[in-house]
């Protein structure tokens, strides 16, 4: 494999992104260049990196120095551990041309994330390193939801409780003159409008959420990477935004952002009603699957099953 400078994987976003669509079974929006570069720079800008393409994909890892002096590979996004460092189309020929690669370099210790249990690609990752001590690292849960046969085929799949539910507050919210509407335009100045609502929800006081400096270096430039597949809808009243739910498209697929919304209308369930309003415009596009992200327990009424994925420690023996 081919060692790849950061500004020429800017460069190959578009190759590199089409491989990682086409890896089979990871988390292709996390594992794409719109995630994983926005996310080293929000967390590990210091980090240098060993960028690799062969012939049967790429590895895009970070190269880190613990205090003892080890070194440390891991991949570009480790702050939940969503995305794949290594992809490519054939999980077996991309994992052997992976570990002879890394045969020829300096690491003692690699950490993969992202691989879904169960996987090719965690199956011949771990075989194509049986000569290292490998061992199964953490577990990360997220869920996700179908949206195929549209917004009744998505709510006919859901609680009768949570479908009663929306009723309800969507009859409060129109009784208030609450509408719900998509943004288009810049994503920065989405991006903005978006903010100034985190600043009014329960969030602005302590200062969480994409207020957090962490998140704003993260969050901002990924929307601006994604332009026309950035989604974002608002809940108004009088010409004011009182809510929103921010997200982005790649392919078929919706990923889930953040959503909140001003604290003085916690009485109308907004979360509940900018979930279905972003639902229903996603249907209308015809994607087919949403992407939850992270668990939370409130996201369990809302998918259809979990999708877990798991982080393979490799250490390299002396």
């Amino acid at each position: 494999m081919e060692l790849v400078a950061l500004a020429d994987l800017e460069r190959q976003a578009e190759a590199f992104d089409a491989d990682a669509f086409a890896t089979p079974e990871i988390d292709h929006f996390c594992s794409s260049t719109d995630w994983i570069l926005p996310a080293r720079e929000a967390w590990a800008a210091d980090s240098d990196t060993l960028i690799l393409r062969g012939e049967h994909g790429w590895a895009a890892l970070l190269q880190q120095v613990l205090a003892d002096g080890e070194p440390v590979l891991a991949g570009f996004e480790t702050m939940w551990g969503f995305a794949c460092p290594l992809i490519g189309r054939d999980p077996r020929a991309v994992a052997r041309e992976f570990a002879d690669a890394l045969a020829q370099r300096e690491w003692r210790l690699l950490l993969a994330t992202g691989l879904p249990l169960g996987s090719a690609i965690l199956r011949h990752l771990g075989a194509a390193f049986s000569r290292c001590d490998v061992r199964s690292g953490p577990v990360l849960r997220r869920w996700e939801a179908s949206l195929r046969g549209g917004v009744d085929g998505y709510l006919a799949r859901r609680r009768p409780r949570l479908r009663s539910n929306l009723r309800r507050t969507a009859r409060r919210a129109r009784d208030e003159r609450v509408t719900f509407e998509p943004a288009a335009g810049d994503p920065g100045a989405i991006y903005q409008r978006v903010l100034e609502v985190e600043a009014r929800s329960w969030k602005g006081p302590v200062g969480t959420g994409l207020l957090l400096d962490e998140m704003a270096r993260f969050y901002r430039p990924l929307a601006v990477r994604l332009g026309a597949r950035l989604r974002a809808m608002f809940a108004r009243q009088e010409g004011a935004d009182i809510g929103y739910i921010l997200g982005g498209v790649r392919g078929d697929t919706y990923r889930g952002f953040q959503f909140s919304f001003d604290r003085r209308y916690g009485h109308l369930s907004l979360g509940g009603l900018l979930q279905l309003a972003q639902i229903e415009q996603l249907c209308a596009e015809g994607i087919a699957t949403y992407d939850l992200g992270i668990d939370m327990d409130y996201k369990h009424r809302w998918a259809d099953g979990p999708r877990d994925t798991l982080t393979l420690v490799v250490v390299r023996n002396t």
